[in-house]
């Protein structure tokens, strides 16, 4: 018996019949109407027309105005080939209807309709949560998952900005229940739909292909009984194809000027230091995924002890039928570690299968008890449901601030603690006074983005051990046609390099204006053609 049909198993007609049926199916239908109300309450509450100036944000943001404007995917000029089209697709739905305006003013008018676009994708994630949760365990579960994603910060935080999360968790969680519910049916239509939204799965993220990967591993794993059917195959091999195609895509390809994630991953290191890291960043895990689901930082170890309870809440749901939760929960994370520290970031996609391994721990914990006696399941479920109260307060508390600071009236003074101001500032600067080349610039994503010039990044990657000399830094301001430069003084390394670079470099920068910690040089033309001259 799965855990579904245990779930079910209280509703039956053999058991209350229709009268009583339909009694339980109104209580689970108002259950679930109230849970997407309070979704589409608190992410409407949080929409404003402020930008969360993020790098990812200004990023997609960039692609999609470029996509729009008949440029092609590209940023600031640049062809970008690492970065998925998603995201970039779905905001360039907003820069037509808005006919491409011009930054600044074109980010700053259209930041509403980004950010409840953004919200609204969010609030059908929950929606796809709780019948993804209900195809594989029931409905008691769903309505328990679905409700802690709809008040959970980590989810709510990523749905008030135009990034990628909402958008794969999306595609990803409407992906699987797809798949789950074809592999029970058997249906050509709903086994041709679930391939197609498997493909398009990492197309939200690239993280996606580990989706991929989990379905192929759980019919792999099921094929030591039975050879996989045509329908499985059906599921599976066009993901895989699509995942070979992108990720030859993301190795290959050098997005522009900005590192891939390969010369990121492997260029300079050796196996021990990878598998060095993989194992730092697999250690960071429990508190993140902690923090992520309370609301709070781990203390005193409870976040492994909170960890250990998960993993036999996995076990549970594993052996009621909930495989492939748990195969996609294991290789979505392995797979993030193998890059970089698993972040709170990145357990939001899986929030709906963490909160079903608390629903199953919680059962079995409470069954532990019960079997000592009535009185002690009656503590066990009293204390459960105390820190059940506290977990969805603590949310609350976070998403109730983060409303506070979306409608702000000094906003950019509230967010982050005014850390881009000055990048407001400047990037209102130079949309009045553009340079004819490109600015070289930390924050070269954001500035183009508050400023519509075109920008670069600096000339290496702040992770990679190589920083350039003196002649490297001569070429690639060559190279990239740079006329203007900003140093930022909350960067020291950044800082050093390129006002040693000005102050040795045969053209002659001019001190054009000072923006808080920000700096802004011209290259003075008439020194440029002098340097041209045989």
């Amino acid at each position: 018996m799965t855990m579904q049909d245990h779930d079910k198993s209280s509703c039956t007609a053999d058991k209350l019949g229709p009268e009583a049926l339909l009694i339980c199916s109104s209580r689970t239908s108002r259950r679930m109407w109230a849970v997407f109300a309070l979704s589409a309450l608190l992410l409407g509450a949080g929409v404003s027309a402020n930008w969360r100036i993020q790098s990812d944000s200004a990023l997609y943001l960039g692609i999609a105005r470029s996509l729009a404007a008949g440029e092609g995917y590209t940023f600031s000029g640049d062809p970008q080939s690492s970065i998925p089209p998603g995201a970039p697709l779905l905001y360039s739905i907003v820069w037509r209807a808005a006919g491409t305006p011009n930054a600044p003013e074109g980010i700053e008018r259209l930041s509403l309709w980004f950010n409840a676009l953004t919200a609204l994708v969010a609030l059908g994630g929950v929606v796809a949560a709780y019948f993804l949760v209900r195809e594989m365990a029931g409905e008691t579960a769903a309505f328990f998952a679905a409700g802690l994603l709809a008040v959970s910060e980590r989810y709510y935080g990523p749905a008030m900005a135009p990034l990628t999360d909402t958008l794969y968790c999306l595609l990803s969680w409407v992906a699987l229940f797809a798949f789950v519910r074809a592999r029970r049916t058997n249906g050509p239509a709903l086994v041709a739909a679930a391939s197609l939204l498997i493909v398009l799965a990492p197309l939200g993220r690239a993280v996606g292909i580990a989706l991929v990967a989990a379905l192929a591993v759980q019919v792999v794993w099921e094929a030591r009984r039975h050879m996989p059917s045509g329908h499985d195959l059906v599921l599976v091999l066009p993901g895989l194809a699509a995942s070979a195609a992108f990720i030859f895509v993301i190795v290959s390809g050098r997005g522009g000027v900005d590192f891939n994630y390969w010369d990121d991953l492997v260029a300079g290191r050796g196996a021990g230091a990878l598998l060095w890291r993989f194992g730092s960043h697999l250690w960071t895990l429990p508190s993140n995924v902690f923090k992520s689901v309370v609301g709070l930082e781990s203390i005193a170890g409870l976040s492994l002890v909170f960890s250990g309870w998960l993993v036999w809440g996995a076990l549970g749901a594993w052996r009621r039928g909930a495989r492939t939760a748990v195969i996609y929960v294991c290789i979505y994370f392995l797979w993030v570690a193998l890059g970089e520290e698993v972040r709170p970031r990145y357990v939001a996609p899986m929030l709906p299968f963490i909160y079903l391994f608390i629903f199953e721990a919680a059962r079995l914990t409470i069954a532990r008890f019960e079997l000592r006696s009535a009185a002690a399941g009656l503590r066990a479920r009293r204390v459960l449901h105390v820190l059940l109260v506290l977990t969805i307060a603590a949310n609350l508390v976070y998403i109730g601030s983060r409303i506070h600071t979306n409608h702000s009236r000094d906003f950019l003074q509230a967010y982050r603690r005014g850390r881009w101001i000055d990048y407001a500032d400047l990037g209102k600067y130079l949309a009045q006074a553009p340079p004819e080349g490109r600015v070289l610039v930390l924050q070269h994503r954001i500035l183009h983005m508050l400023s519509g010039a075109l920008t670069t990044p600096l000339p290496y990657h702040p992770d990679a051990p190589h920083r350039p000399s003196q002649e490297e830094m001569a070429q690639y301001i060559e190279k990239r046609y740079v006329s203007a430069i900003v140093t930022d003084g909350n960067d020291q390394e950044s800082l050093q390099i390129l006002t040693s670079f000005i102050e040795s470099s045969q053209y002659e920068w001019q001190r054009e204006a000072e923006f808080g910690r920000l700096v802004l040089h011209r290259r003075h033309l008439n020194a440029q053609k002098e340097t041209h001259q045989p």
